[in-house]
């Protein structure tokens, strides 16, 4: 069980502004996902650069490997459930693949997050987006609904309270659970009898913070980046397919 840390304050320290999965400018579903080199006032300029980040999740549905990389169909976060995630490699190295879930590689049912996509300049009424740098992907393994349920309580105001049941204490005195740095705590008495029901969570919560932890609105080039172990493990999916 992770221990109780001493108090931080601001609890919501990992809050960077605009961070909420329910912001649906930060976090867009399909529709609103910009076009390749089209201004439009919100996500690209005149010049067709970024004006902020923006980040697609949507929870995978279904996977087949390509020559050149991959397309997942994922259901977005109002429920879209035709969209298609393309990854496409630079490198012109053959992929082959009898069954991409066969491995344990990722599974149907998890949340994958792209940061800054675009639908595809060549046909914007595409059901398609696409993605061809590895450091912008990840899988999260967890359900798209739980990240969202997770996400709520963060941002509410019994995220500033004890967590533990039948508790109402508050204030800076509340401490953080030093797995997911989400939920609080009066004392660590109140975690250990929380545990058996935060242990579910706990993961689902830090899984959030890749997303708490940012300020979504200020762009600077060259913008986010998920970990080179993240890159990794994409690149993995490849290799482990391919002859």
């Amino acid at each position: 069980m992770p221990v109780v840390e001493v108090p931080v304050a601001p609890l919501l320290i990992r809050a960077g502004p605009g961070s909420n999965l329910r912001d649906r400018t930060t976090f867009p579903p399909f529709a609103r996902c910009p076009v390749a080199g089209r201004a439009d006032g919100t996500y690209l300029g005149p010049d067709g650069q970024p004006l902020r980040h923006w980040c697609f999740v949507g929870e995978i549905t279904r996977g087949e490997l390509r020559p050149v990389g991959f397309e997942l169909a994922v259901t977005d976060v109002e429920g879209r459930e035709d969209v298609r995630v393309c990854y496409e490699r630079g490198d012109g190295v053959d992929v082959r693949v009898d069954d991409m879930y066969g491995r344990g590689v990722s599974s149907i049912g998890d949340t994958l997050v792209v940061l800054y996509p675009y639908k595809d300049a060549l046909d914007p009424d595409s059901n398609r987006l696409i993605v061809q740098d590895p450091t912008l992907i990840q899988v999260i393994p967890h359900k798209l609904e739980e990240l969202l349920a997770f996400n709520d309580v963060f941002w509410s105001t019994s995220s500033k309270m004890c967590v533990a049941p039948d508790c109402v204490k508050s204030g800076s005195g509340l401490m953080q659970c030093s797995g997911c740095r989400a939920a609080t705590y009066c004392s660590r008495e109140h975690q250990t009898r929380h545990w058996p029901t935060h242990k579910r969570d706990c993961k689902v919560a830090a899984a959030l913070s890749a997303f708490t932890g940012w300020d979504w609105t200020t762009y600077e080039a060259p913008g986010f980046r998920f970990s080179q172990n993240t890159s990794d493990s994409l690149q993995a999916i490849l290799h482990s397919y391919s002859r």
